[in-house]
């Protein structure tokens, strides 16, 4: 076996199989949750501006500065990444999963492909550039 720092060495990506796996998966995980993440953005937006006019009142500078500070530095991001974790790995483990049952992965070793490179780091990276 080799050494786990090789996982995610750049001449694993070169390979086409590869690359098209990381491709599906950023289209996946990036593209097709777009729409679902700003849903929740846009609805939690409204929701903290609600409670922040009703907290401090007319001051519309005041809520609109915590807002921001709020929402873009600190919120957005970590709900972003709850939704994509929530969204993605459930599907990936059913894939997974689903492969091991029809013994997709014992037939990927008897072909020489390392299942780690052809399936955990495609998914793993798409999840870290979505």
């Amino acid at each position: 076996m080799q050494p786990s720092a090789s996982l995610f060495s750049p001449r694993h990506w070169l390979r086409a199989p590869v690359r098209r796996v990381l491709t599906r998966q950023l289209y996946f995980t990036g593209a097709e949750s777009v729409l679902l993440v700003m849903l929740i953005g846009i609805a939690l937006g409204a929701i903290i501006v609600a409670q922040l006019h009703y907290t401090f009142g007319q001051s519309g500078a005041d809520t609109l500065r915590l807002l921001a500070q709020l929402l873009f530095s600190e919120l957005a991001p970590l709900v972003t990444a709850l939704i994509l974790i929530a969204r993605s790995s459930s599907a990936m483990a059913s894939e997974l999963a689903a492969m091991q049952v029809h013994r997709e992965i014992r037939v990927l070793r008897q072909f020489g492909v390392s299942p780690v490179h052809y399936l955990v780091v495609p998914r793993v990276g798409g999840m870290v550039l979505a």
